[in-house]
C-alpha cells in the first residue's frame, strides 16, 4: 500500500454511541477537527416504515392488530433476560461470531447511536463514595456531568436524591408520573423517616427524555424520538465543518507508532488504512478488548459487572384502568439503599409500573387459560403489579472472564462467581420484606430473573484507570499502560462500576479526557 492509498486525519473517535459523541463534542468544542469512524448501521427499512406510520397519526388512532404484532415480535429471550427490540428490529446489537459465551453476555453495537437506541434512558451521576478508590473525583466529572447535560434532553425533579446525587443542571421540566407511580411515591413519602434510617431513600426516576407524548410505547421504540439517542448529538454535530463523519466504516486493527496510529478499516467492504495522530476507542468494552488484545498482549481480559436482576413486585393497593391510562413506561422511580447490613455498597432499584409487555408476559404464563383469567387479571392485577431492577455495585457482582481462543481469532466469555452476589440478593429481598408496609407491597423473589453477567449492559471496568497504571490498566486520560496515542473513552477506564446508571458517567468522563487531555495533558504525549 502506497502513501498515495493512505488517508491521513487529526482526531479519529470511534463509535457514535454516548461516549463517541460525547468525545467528539469536547474536541470540536475546542476548535479541533474530528473524524468519526462508524459501523453505522440503520434502522431497517420495514422497522423505519413503522415508526413512521405510528409517528404520522394519534395513537387513538393507531391499528390494534400493528401494535399486537409489534409487542409479539419482541423482546427476544436468547435464553436470558429478553433483549428489548426497536419497533421489532434487533439492529442496534451486534452478535460477533467470534465470541463464544458460557455463562455471561456481553453485546456490542455497529448502530449508528450505539445501544442508546434501545437502552432505558436512565441517567444518574455518581456520588462522593462511589468514587472514593478513583484517581478522579466527582469534582472533577462535575463540570462534564453539566456539559453532557446542556446539550442532553432530560426530564429529573428535585427531590430526596438531589443532596447525594446532584442534578447538574438547572432544568427541570419532569414527567408526569403515572397513577400507580404517584401511590407508591405517597407511601414511601408517608415513610421517609423510617426508610431513612434504614438507609432507603428515594425519588423520581430522571430520564433522558423530551417531548413525551405518553403514549406508552416506550418498550418498543418512541415513535416520535422523544427518548435520546445519541445519534440526535451526532446528527447536531454533523453541521461543524470540523467535524467529518465515515459511516459504514467498521475497525478492524489498531497499531501505535511513535507519532501515528494505523488503523485497519474495513469501509463497506473495502478495506484500506488509516493513520490518525490521535485515536477516542468509545467502542464499548466487548469491541474495546477485542481491538486492544493484539496491544496488550494479555491472554485474558477481566471484565467488572454490576449485578442485575428483575423483581415482580405486588402492591396491596389496586390502581384501576391503567391498561387506559396515557403514560410513559420507562422507569418511574429510583430507590437507592445503603445499609451497611445489606452491602458496604450502594444498591440502585429502578420501578417499573405498567406496560404492555405484562400483559405479553401474563398471556405466556396462562396459555390456555389466559381468555378465561383475562378479566380477572385485568381488574385485579395489573392495577398492582410492579417490576423492581435491581444493580448492584461491581464489588458485590461477578466478574466476567474474556480469554482470546486461537491467538485473538475468537475469545470465550466466562462468569467468575462473586459469593458476596447471592448474599447481597438475599439481603435486599429481606429488606423489601421487612418494609413492605412502607412499599405497601411485596417483592416476589421466588419468581426474580438474574440477568447473566453482562445482559444488564453496565459492564466495564476492564482497564480501569489507575494514578499509576500498571499491565491492564489505564491513566486517567484513558491511555492503557504502554500506549500514548490510544485514548480509551467508554465504560472499560471507570475504575469500578457502582450501582447508579452508567451512561451518563461514561459520557461525561469521555468529555473530560477528550477536553482535559488538550488542556492539560498534550505534554506527555
Amino acid at each position: 500500500m502506497s502513501l498515495m492509498d493512505i488517508e491521513t486525519i487529526d482526531n479519529a473517535v470511534i463509535g457514535s454511541g454516548p461516549a463517541g459523541v460525547a468525545a467528539a463534542r469536547a474536541l470540536l468544542e475546542l476548535g479541533l477537527p474530528v473524524t468519526i469512524l462508524d459501523a453505522g448501521r440503520e434502522l431497517p427499512v420495514a422497522a423505519a416504515k413503522l415508526q413512521a406510520q405510528l409517528a404520522g397519526s394519534e395513537p387513538e388512532a393507531w391499528d390494534e392488530g400493528t401494535l399486537e404484532a409489534l409487542r409479539n415480535a419482541g423482546p427476544e429471550d436468547h435464553g436470558d433476560v429478553p433483549l428489548k427490540r426497536l419497533f421489532g428490529s434487533e439492529h442496534s446489537y451486534h452478535f460477533d461470531s467470534r465470541v463464544n459465551a458460557d455463562d455471561a453476555s456481553i453485546l456490542g453495537s455497529f448502530a449508528r447511536g450505539g445501544l442508546s437506541n434501545v437502552w432505558g434512558a436512565a441517567i444518574m451521576p455518581f456520588s462522593d463514595s462511589d468514587t472514593c478508590n478513583w484517581p478522579i473525583s466527582v469534582a472533577e466529572l462535575a463540570p462534564h456531568y453539566e456539559a453532557v447535560l446542556d446539550w442532553m434532553p432530560h426530564a429529573q425533579r428535585e427531590d430526596d436524591l438531589t443532596q447525594r446525587f446532584p442534578l447538574y443542571s438547572t432544568r427541570r421540566q419532569p414527567l408526569r408520573l403515572s397513577r400507580q407511580a404517584q401511590a407508591l411515591r405517597d407511601d414511601l413519602s408517608n415513610a421517609r423517616s423510617r426508610l431513612s434510617d434504614a438507609g432507603i431513600s428515594f425519588g423520581q426516576a430522571r430520564l433522558a427524555i423530551d417531548g413525551c407524548r405518553y403514549c406508552g410505547m416506550c418498550m418498543h421504540g418512541c415513535p416520535w424520538d422523544a427518548i435520546y439517542k445519541a445519534s440526535d448529538t451526532l446528527d447536531d454535530m454533523i453541521k461543524n465543518r470540523s467535524l467529518y463523519y465515515q459511516g459504514g466504516t467498521v475497525v478492524e486493527s489498531i497499531v501505535e507508532r511513535d507519532d501515528h496510529i494505523e488503523l485497519g478499516v474495513n469501509a463497506n467492504g473495502n478495506r484500506r488504512m488509516i493513520r490518525a495522530e490521535r485515536v477516542y476507542l468509545g467502542t464499548g468494552v466487548l469491541n474495546t478488548a477485542m481491538l486492544l488484545y493484539p496491544l496488550l498482549g494479555r491472554p485474558e481480559f477481566r471484565i467488572r459487572d454490576t449485578a442485575y436482576l428483575i423483581i415482580p413486585f405486588v402492591r396491596f393497593r389496586n390502581t384501576a384502568d391503567v391498561q387506559q391510562e396515557h403514560l410513559q413506561t420507562l422507569a418511574q422511580l429510583f430507590t437507592e439503599v445503603t445499609n451497611p447490613s445489606i452491602s458496604s455498597r450502594n444498591i440502585h432499584l429502578q420501578w417499573y409500573s405498567y406496560n404492555d409487555l405484562y400483559t405479553t408476559e401474563l398471556r405466556r404464563m396462562t396459555g390456555l387459560a389466559y381468555p378465561a383469567l383475562r378479566p380477572f387479571l385485568n381488574r385485579w392485577l395489573l392495577g398492582r403489579l410492579w417490576t423492581a431492577q435491581a444493580f448492584f455495585h461491581s464489588e458485590d457482582s461477578h466478574v466476567i472472564s474474556m480469554k482470546s481462543v486461537n491467538d485473538g481469532r475468537a475469545f470465550r466469555l466466562s462468569r467468575i462467581n462473586n459469593p458476596r452476589t447471592s448474599i447481597v440478593t438475599k439481603g435486599l429481598l429481606g429488606m423489601l420484606w421487612r418494609y413492605r408496609r412502607d412499599f405497601g407491597g411485596i417483592a416476589l423473589g421466588f419468581a426474580r430473573r438474574e440477568g447473566l453477567p453482562g445482559r444488564g449492559f453496565h459492564a466495564g471496568a476492564s482497564l480501569p484507570m489507575a494514578a499509576q497504571p500498571g499491565p491492564l490498566e489505564s491513566d486517567v486520560y484513558g491511555r492503557p499502560a504502554g500506549l500514548h496515542r490510544v485514548h480509551v473513552i467508554d465504560a472499560s477506564v471507570l475504575p469500578t462500576l457502582p450501582a447508579a446508571t452508567v451512561t451518563l458517567t461514561v459520557m461525561a468522563n469521555a468529555h473530560r479526557i477528550a477536553s482535559q487531555f488538550h488542556e492539560y495533558g498534550n505534554g506527555n504525549a
